[in-house]
C-alpha cells in the first residue's frame, strides 16, 4: 500500500491485526518524491507508448515498470490519456523554449558552419525527444482526436521561422511559401531521421556520425539550399 505524505509517497505494509506500519527499507526506492514519481511514470509511459503504441500501452505495465502503485498514476494523471497530454504538453513547453530561443540566436546564412551547426544543434534537440516525437506522429495518424497536437507543434516550428525573418528583417521574395514548407520540408524529415537512425545505422552499417553527417549534407543540399533564396545573406567583402 502506498499514501503520499509531505510531497512524498511512502511503502507501508499491511500487519497482522490489521496495523500498519511504515516499512523501514532504507533503499533508495522505499521513498521518493512526489515529483520524482510523477517523473518516472512519465518517462517509463514515454518509453511504453513509443514502443507499443499508445493503444497498446497499459497502465499495469506502466506501473510495474516505474515502480509504483497504479493508484498512484491515476493520483497524478487521473487518466491514460491524462498521461498522453502529460507528454505531448512537456514536448510544447521544450520546442518554445528551444525555437524562441533560437530566434535570439545571431543569424548568418552566408556561413555554411553556422549553417550546419544550427541543423545540428535542431537535429540533437530532436533525438533526445524522439519517442514523444514518435508518438505524436503516430497519435495524430490513428485518431483525428490527437490531429491538435500536431498542429500545435507545426504553429511552434513556422512561428518561430516568421518571428527571426522579421526580426532580422531579412524576408525576401515569397516568404509564406517558406513559411508553409518548413515543417513538411525541414521538421519532418529531421524527425524521421531521429526516430529510425539507429535501424539506418545498422543496416547501411555506419556509425552513427556518420549517418548523421551524411544527412546533414544532403539536407544542406536540398531544403537550406531551396530556403536560402527567399533570405537575403551577407555579400562579400570585396
Amino acid at each position: 500500500m502506498y499514501i503520499v505524505l509531505n510531497g512524498q509517497y511512502n511503502c507501508l505494509v499491511l500487519q497482522s491485526g490489521n496495523n500498519i506500519m511504515n516499512n523501514q527499507d532504507e533503499s533508495a526506492d522505499a521513498k521518493i518524491t512526489s515529483g520524482e514519481a510523477k517523473e518516472r511514470i512519465l518517462d517509463v509511459s514515454t518509453q511504453i507508448f513509443a514502443d507499443k503504441g499508445f493503444a497498446g500501452g497499459r497502465v499495469d505495465e506502466i506501473a510495474q515498470e516505474a515502480g509504483v502503485p497504479k493508484s498512484l498514476i491515476y493520483y497524478h494523471y487521473k487518466s491514460k490519456q491524462g498521461i498522453l497530454d502529460a507528454i505531448f504538453n512537456k514536448l510544447f513547453s521544450d520546442f518554445r523554449n528551444e525555437y524562441y530561443r533560437l530566434i535570439h540566436e545571431k543569424v548568418d546564412y552566408s556561413d555554411k558552419n553556422w549553417i550546419r551547426d544550427r541543423i545540428r544543434k535542431t537535429l540533437d534537440f530532436i533525438i533526445v525527444r524522439k519517442n514523444s516525437i514518435q508518438i505524436l506522429l503516430a497519435e495524430s495518424v490513428s485518431s483525428s482526436d490527437n490531429n491538435k497536437y500536431l498542429l500545435e507543434i507545426m504553429h511552434i516550428v513556422n512561428e518561430s521561422e516568421v518571428k527571426e525573418r522579421m526580426a532580422e528583417q531579412k524576408i525576401t521574395g515569397d516568404y509564406l511559401m517558406l513559411h508553409a514548407t518548413k515543417f513538411t520540408l525541414f521538421f519532418q524529415p529531421l524527425c524521421f531521421h531521429a526516430i529510425y537512425r539507429e535501424i539506418y545505422a545498422k543496416r547501411m552499417h555506419v556509425s552513427l556520425e556518420k549517418l548523421d553527417k551524411m544527412m546533414i549534407d544532403g539536407f544542406i543540399g536540398t531544403w537550406v539550399n531551396y530556403a536560402l533564396q527567399f533570405v537575403e545573406t551577407k555579400k562579400p567583402e570585396s
